[in-house]
């Protein structure tokens, strides 16, 4: 039997709105389930030599043969700084506090931010992420980007209570940056009071 030719557009246009609607539905729910899967995935960050900048893992190609190398890893909900090593072990910040200051005068104090931060690194040769980026790491979560034009400061309190005060720019290890502060303290040397000469004597004065 042969269906009259507006039956057929009706039907053919109840196939493409059904089709389409289907399509929407599939696109939509695969969207949601990749969001969904992310929600669920550690939020990882590339911090890689000579830069300060965090790069999302999602958004950097570190396997590019012209990629620079992977400085550190940072996990953002475990507050955890990892480095490449293949012996690890785990230490705290060695500083009590830090803020980052501008013109003499404390903004921004990351003191509880950094209180339960960890650093995974080479159990042979230990070493912590510059103060750029802990500070960068606490920006990106506090959506925050500094402006480079500004001359930021950050100090900061060592375990030991020496009080430091870096760039936010320096891009060396925490710890060299503190031995570098320290071994540039130059002690004035003591000056001895002159002592008076005693003229030599003479009998026949």
């Amino acid at each position: 039997m042969e269906l009259h030719p507006q039956v057929k557009l009706i039907l053919f246009r109840l196939y493409l709105l059904i089709s389409g609607v289907v399509q929407t539905v599939f696109s939509v729910t695969n969207k949601a389930v990749v969001g969904a899967v992310r929600a669920l995935e550690p939020r990882i960050y590339y911090f890689l030599k000579g830069y300060n900048t965090p790069y999302h893992e999602h958004t950097v190609n570190i396997h590019a043969s012209t990629s620079a190398d992977v400085d550190f890893v940072y996990n953002m909900d475990k507050k955890a700084f990892h480095d490449v090593s293949d012996f690890t072990v785990t230490k705290y910040l060695p500083i009590l506090s830090i803020e980052v200051i501008r013109d003499d005068v404390a903004i921004y104090d990351l003191t509880d931010f950094i209180e339960s931060m960890t650093v995974v690194s080479d159990v042979s040769a230990f070493r912590y992420p510059s103060v750029s980026q802990i500070v960068n790491a606490w920006a990106i979560g506090s959506q925050i980007v500094f402006d480079t034009s500004i001359d930021f400061k950050v100090r900061c309190v060592s375990s030991e209570g020496e009080e430091y005060e870096f760039s936010l720019t320096d891009t060396i290890s925490l710890e060299a940056a503190m031995k570098e502060a320290d071994d540039a303290i130059t002690v004035e040397p003591e000056i001895d009071s002159p002592v008076p000469e005693i003229p030599p004597f003479n009998p026949t004065t």
